[in-house]
């Protein structure tokens, strides 16, 4: 899941300062935005905690994490914050969380099949394990909307001190 800040003309002025020569300007702006979103981590993991089921929030909280990309095109400069969680094998499905769905296995179900299907007479001792069935949980929705717009305020508002800060890198003051 992805939140975008669209920059005005202050950061095209900047932008068009660092494609002037200003190599140490994209390492202060990023680590800058990453100061900034650190609100946004702790939110995310308040209204996991929140809204999960107690069994999945503690396995989500320990695997979710922001991760800012800085993009310049032209003259615009966009800052994306992308919130993940990585699982056992894959990433979490963060867009479907929001949306109110939590796919799991059903917890306590397992099969085993006990023949072989070539040789139904044969039994297998012990058992063979069978996949678990999945269910699609319902989950009260929107858990990553309500954690940006809870820090938005604050986001921009540690996003414009980075801005003045590498501005003030940038004409030496």
């Amino acid at each position: 899941m992805a939140v975008r800040q669209v920059a005005g003309p202050r950061p095209r002025r900047l932008a068009a300062a660092m494609r002037a020569g200003g190599k140490q300007i994209p390492g202060l702006l990023r680590r800058g935005f990453q100061d900034a979103l650190e609100p946004l981590d702790d939110q995310v993991k308040v209204q996991a905690r929140a809204k999960f089921p107690s069994g999945y929030a503690p396995e989500f909280i320990a695997s979710a994490k922001t991760r800012i990309s800085l993009k310049g095109r032209g003259a615009a400069v966009t800052a994306e914050a992308r919130i993940f969680a990585t699982g056992r094998q894959d990433r979490r499905d963060v867009i479907a969380l929001n949306n109110g769905v939590l796919r799991h296995p059903v917890h306590g179900y397992r099969r085993r099949r006990h023949w072989t299907a070539t040789r139904p007479r044969r039994r297998i001792p012990g058992g063979q394990l069978i996949a678990n069935p999945w269910v699609a949980q319902p989950i009260p929705a929107g858990f990553a909307d309500e954690a940006v717009e809870a820090v938005r305020s604050d986001v921009d508002a540690a996003m414009d001190h980075v801005l003045d800060a590498v501005e003030a890198t940038i004409t030496g003051a």
